[in-house]
């Protein structure tokens, strides 16, 4: 069979999660029927990736090794395909995943079991709120929440909206701003006192960091100042599409409408001045 199939969502579903090592999500996840296992979920990723272990588990056999990007780096790994993944009702059969060794991202974000990618979230419109820690799936013909729409940009299977002009992914595997260099490529923001800091661990390697700040990012309307930004060059000289990452967790709710292209964001009160 070839493509993803969409199972019809007949309720609007809303599935608890929690908060784990710096304010990672992790929801339960049915897959190929088994289960639940802990996923991360992450807007930032486009496609779903499992833990070897759980591949094994599983016995998933390989069909092709792709190459997997992060800001830490790239490299080559396997790829298979799942009978089915589920998030309460919300289904997708036969999605690709590509299966990773998780001792990285396991040490930054907590004993996880695979991540959550935009392969599945992108056939549902979905909340994702972070004051109820509820993600809630929408049912056939339901309104939209009521607030400014953001509009969004897919690129290479990531969502991105504009910021001050940068071209950032919304990105809730990230706990703070990202920004992308090279030696070819300045930040797309101004960051003040930027200083060396180490590496940043990520599923497919480690990419050198320096740390600073930016001094405002308007957003949907709201403004934020002295934002906390890790400047990141990759490890393989991987040149990016986009400009950086906007962590959610900036968000006390985010509204993603795919099927229109937009999304509703509302501030994190805890982040007000």
């Amino acid at each position: 069979m070839t493509g993803v199939l969409l199972m019809a969502i007949l309720v609007a579903d809303r599935v608890p999660f929690r908060l784990m090592k710096n304010d990672v999500v992790a929801i339960e996840v049915s897959v190929n029927r088994e289960g639940p296992f802990l996923f991360m979920l992450d807007t930032g990723t486009s496609t779903t990736l499992v833990s070897l272990e759980l591949a094994q588990r599983l016995s998933l056999a390989p069909l092709d090794r792709v190459r997997l990007v992060t800001p830490g780096g790239a490299r080559l790994v396997a790829r298979a395909r799942l009978e089915s993944l589920a998030v309460g009702s919300a289904a997708v059969v036969d999605p690709f995943v590509v299966c990773v060794d998780f001792g990285p991202l396991r040490d930054a974000a907590g004993p996880i079991d695979g991540v959550l990618g935009q392969n599945f979230l992108e056939r549902f419109n979905y909340t994702v709120d972070y004051e109820r820690r509820l993600l809630k799936f929408d049912e056939a013909g339901a309104s939209p929440p009521v607030g400014s729409r953001v509009p969004l940009e897919c690129s290479r299977g990531r969502v991105l909206i504009k910021a001050n002009g940068a071209r950032l992914v919304l990105d809730s595997g990230a706990d703070n701003l990202v920004l992308f260099e090279s030696r070819r490529r300045k930040p797309a923001l101004p960051v003040e006192r930027s200083f060396d800091a180490g590496r940043l661990a990520t599923s497919a390697g480690t990419g050198f960091v320096r740390t600073g700040w930016v001094p405002f990012l308007t957003v949907g309307g709201e403004t934020f100042r002295d934002l906390p930004a890790a400047l990141v060059s990759s490890a393989s000289g991987e040149e990016r599409a986009e400009d950086g990452l906007l962590p959610t967790r900036l968000f006390r709710f985010l509204y993603f409408n795919h099927r229109e292209g937009y999304v509703v964001l509302r501030r994190s009160d805890r982040l007000r001045r």
